[in-house]
């Protein structure tokens, strides 16, 4: 479910967390804040920048399976698709959390995450392209 966030946040999204962050081994319900800048999520808690993330991908069961994520029984039901984020943590270590959305819900969380990871990396690109002073 979309929510409407605080005068100048962005976007909620409920989901329900089941693994892949090495900081955070249980399942939990959590909140998928699309902020301007980051991507929030109270529950953990994180602000990852979008430039931070590397790969953001809505997959099928059989995919994860395949990757030999154990994510229990919601495996089990059929035809769900689930969201994996790539990120690099204030560490520098990757993490690739694992989120259930609501069908309907993730084709409108993924791509607009998506969407921002391109936009910051484009500005990073463009920030390292510009001259820092004159050179003589």
């Amino acid at each position: 479910m979309a929510l409407f966030g605080k005068k100048g946040m962005g976007f909620a999204y409920k989901a329900k967390y089941l693994g892949g962050h090495s900081g955070y081994p249980n399942e939990m319900d959590v909140n998928l804040a699309l902020q301007p800048d980051y991507l929030e999520i109270p529950e953990f808690p994180a602000m990852i920048p979008y430039g931070n993330i590397t790969n953001v991908a809505s997959t099928s069961q059989d995919k994860i399976a395949a990757s030999r994520l154990i994510l229990g029984p919601l495996f089990w039901k059929k035809k769900q698709m689930f969201m994996v984020l790539t990120y690099e943590d204030d560490l520098g270590l990757l993490q690739n959390p694992v989120f259930h959305i609501e069908k309907d819900k993730i084709n409108e969380v993924q791509p607009s995450i998506y969407q921002r990871m391109m936009n910051a990396r484009m500005m990073q690109q463009r920030a390292q392209q510009q001259p820092s002073g004159n050179l003589k």
